[in-house]
C-alpha cells in the first residue's frame, strides 16, 4: 500500500477552511497508520480541487497520504484520486485488506478540530500583546520620570 493511513471510520464533523476541508473521523477499524480512536483528514473543497464531499454520520473506507506542511507539521489528506469511498459502495477492498485492527490509542480530537487558529498564532498574538503592554508601562514610567 502506498497510503500512509488506511482505515474505516464514521465522519463526526467537517469544517471548511480557506482552501480545504477538515474532516474528523471516529476510527472503527485500522489497517495502517490510524491507531487512534479519532483522526483528522484534509481534503479539497470540491469543484475541481479533487475534494471528497464527506457527509457527517456516513461511514467511509479512507486511504490517506501524508502531506508536508512544514518541517515539523504534516497532515493526512485524501481526494478523489485515492481509493477513499463510502463503505456501502465498497466492492472487494475488504477482501483484499483482510481483518483490520481496532484503534489502540483513545483520543479526543474535537477541541483540536474546532480550533479556529493554530496554537502558534494564538501564542504569538498574546506574546505581542504582552510586549506591547510592557513597552507601554515603560514609556509611561519614562515620561513621568523625566517630568520630575
Amino acid at each position: 500500500m502506498q497510503s500512509m493511513a488506511v482505515f474505516r471510520g464514521v465522519v463526526i464533523g467537517t469544517k471548511d477552511t480557506s482552501n480545504s476541508k477538515r474532516v474528523l473521523f471516529d476510527v472503527l477499524e485500522n489497517w495502517k497508520g490510524a491507531n487512534q480512536s479519532q483522526i483528522i483528514i484534509q481534503t479539497g473543497l470540491g469543484g475541481g480541487d479533487c475534494g471528497i464531499d464527506f457527509q457527517v454520520g456516513e461511514e467511509y473506507l479512507v486511504y490517506a497520504s501524508e502531506q508536508l506542511l512544514s518541517d515539523s507539521d504534516n497532515y493526512l489528506s485524501t481526494g478523489i484520486c485515492d481509493r477513499t469511498i463510502a463503505v456501502q459502495s465498497v466492492e472487494n477492498d475488504f477482501d483484499i485488506l483482510g481483518q483490520g485492527m481496532s484503534p489502540t490509542k483513545d483520543v479526543e480530537l474535537e477541541k483540536e478540530f474546532n480550533r479556529v487558529f493554530p496554537e502558534w498564532m494564538v501564542t504569538g498574538f498574546w506574546t505581542f500583546v504582552s510586549c506591547l503592554g510592557i513597552f507601554g508601562v515603560w514609556a509611561i514610567w519614562s515620561i513621568r520620570r523625566k517630568a520630575k
